[in-house]
């Protein structure tokens, strides 16, 4: 008995090796800037977030971002069956990280009033993106129908971004109960045990060091081409940059434009520089006492030589939006239009004009979140500090406190979810939007917030159109916001990891378009 056991416990033992041994991909580090400050994908959709949730999370349609087409994921096919209404046919071999199968009650879930876009939904931010949605309907165990209020031209784009993940309806039934505030603890619950279908498959984390996930092997695209991913926080550039050189990192985020000609030195580095849809903006505080006076506003705006900005910070790699807005719009872009400009003499008038009494305002800034956030904002205090304008940058540490009590000015960032107006302007600044809403840093005029709601559900072109160009005129004058450029991002990779820099900060770990050489 003795042998056979001892010769059972060798071929275990034999199995494993060999399992082990058969098994030789890597185990990813990637050095970030930041990691991120939770999991959930509707609610955390921070630049730092999304980097990951892309990949633990799938939608059912996916972005093609070479030229803006939609491909299957989540969904088998989909169809419009009137108006207002979209059928989505589900795929029948998806499973979650835990083993669950996916079906329409989690797609149903997933866009609840309860949770996403009801007037009390646990994630609030959720109404900007679907709103406007009036149900979801299970139609079988693998179709829904979403079902809009109004017509909404590119509802197939959303199902491919923000707020779209697909979450597992049974991990948040786990904590129902009779509390009318469970889905606040469910919330909590899962923003730090996230679990998805996609290629990433979460194993821990460790506050302000590392996030772990393994590869998810049961992933629909098939098995990915690494072992697993860690995401682990470098704020410093100078440490990113040698850990990618001693091979301690296969990847880092956030380089320079100086730093480039560092890294081209190493035969084993490649670098990715693409131009992100994300626009720096400078927010102000509408509300606040200090800048009530929209003519101020448009001085602080007029002051401000987007050129210098983007030859001293980005080497003129990058480039000022005329207005809110990109060419990848299509035939909703405007490339005639002016957008923010540089004019100090009108800005000194306008300072004059609006009774700048010299009081000094407030320029809150996060150090190392935004590429060159601290070096821009030293250069916009002398550009202010040239037309008459008092400004100081105070650093703090999260959003909370950037938003906190006494916020007048403040650096943030505009991803433009999807290639129209209806994913970027109205998302950020529309009648739903957490500007108006929830920070209340704005109340846009009705004829902005009407504007806005005809660009989402105008059937005709020309009319959404003219409604866009009413929404820019409005925006540009209120001055919510002013435009500073869209940043070039730069990765650093070993030359063995093969993966596409997109114009949005996901990181797509997807077999079909992350690769590894052997």
């Amino acid at each position: 008995m003795k042998l056979v056991r001892a010769a059972l416990l060798a071929v275990i033992a034999l199995c494993t090796s060999l399992a082990t041994a058969a098994d030789d991909r890597p185990a990813l580090v990637i050095a970030v800037n930041e990691l991120p400050r939770g999991l959930e994908p509707a609610d955390d959709t921070g630049n730092v977030e999304i980097r990951a949730t892309y990949s633990i999370f799938d939608t059912l349609l996916r972005r093609d971002f070479t030229n803006n087409s939609l491909k299957p994921l989540l969904a088998e096919s989909w169809k419009r069956v009137g108006p207002t209404i979209l059928e989505v046919k589900l795929r029948r071999d998806v499973v979650f990280h835990n083993g669950d199968p996916f079906d329409a009650d989690d797609v149903v879930f997933t866009f609840s009033p309860e949770r996403l876009r009801g007037a009390n939904a646990v994630i609030p931010a959720g109404r900007q993106y679907f709103g406007h949605l009036r149900e979801v309907q299970k139609v079988d165990s693998h179709t829904v129908r979403f079902i809009t209020d109004k017509p909404d031209l590119v509802f197939e784009q959303r199902l491919a971004t923000y707020a779209s993940w697909i979450v597992s309806h049974r991990q948040w039934m786990k904590f129902k109960s009779d509390d009318p505030k469970w889905m606040q603890r469910a919330l909590r619950e899962v923003r730090w045990n996230p679990i998805g279908t996609g290629p990433l498959k979460f194993t821990g984390w460790k506050k302000d060091q590392y996030v772990a996930f393994d590869a998810n092997d049961r992933y629909i695209l098939g098995k990915p081409a690494f072992k697993s991913v860690t995401f682990k926080e470098v704020p410093e550039i100078a440490a990113r940059i040698a850990g990618i050189a001693t091979g301690e990192y296969d990847i880092i985020v956030d380089v320079t434009p100086d730093q480039i000609p560092a890294l081209a030195r190493y035969k084993d580095v490649a670098v990715q520089t693409i131009t992100l849809e994300n626009s720096h903006v400078i927010v102000f505080n509408t509300n606040a006492p200090s800048l009530r006076d929209k003519r101020l506003r448009q001085a602080l705006s007029l002051a401000i030589d987007r050129k210098r900005l983007r030859d001293a910070l980005w080497q003129g790699r990058n480039f000022t939006p005329n207005g809110h807005q990109l060419p990848s719009f299509g035939d909703m872009y405007n490339k005639d239009r002016k957008g923010y400009v540089y004019d100090p003499k009108r800005a000194r008038e306008l300072v004059k004009a609006a009774g700048y009494d010299g009081k000094q305002i407030s320029l809150r800034v996060i150090p190392n979140y935004y590429l060159n956030g601290t070096e821009v904002s030293q250069v916009l205090l002398e550009l202010w500090k040239a037309v008459g304008i008092n400004v100081k940058f105070d650093l703090v540490a999260n959003f909370t406190q950037v938003r906190g009590k006494g916020v007048e000015m403040y650096i943030w960032s505009n991803t433009y979810r999807i290639p129209d107006p209806a994913g970027s302007i109205v998302i950020l600044y529309g009648p739903n939007s957490q500007a108006q809403r929830g920070h209340n840093l704005w109340k846009a005029p009705d004829e902005f917030n009407e504007a806005a709601d005809a660009v989402v559900s105008a059937t005709a072109q020309g009319a959404r159109y003219n409604a866009f160009q009413k929404m820019l005129d409005i925006f540009e004058d209120e001055m919510p916001i002013t435009m500073l450029y869209n940043p070039s991002y730069t990765y650093a990779a070993k030359r063995k990891v093969d993966f596409k820099a997109l114009p949005i900060l996901y990181m797509d770990f997807r077999p079909d378009v992350f690769r590894v050489r052997k």
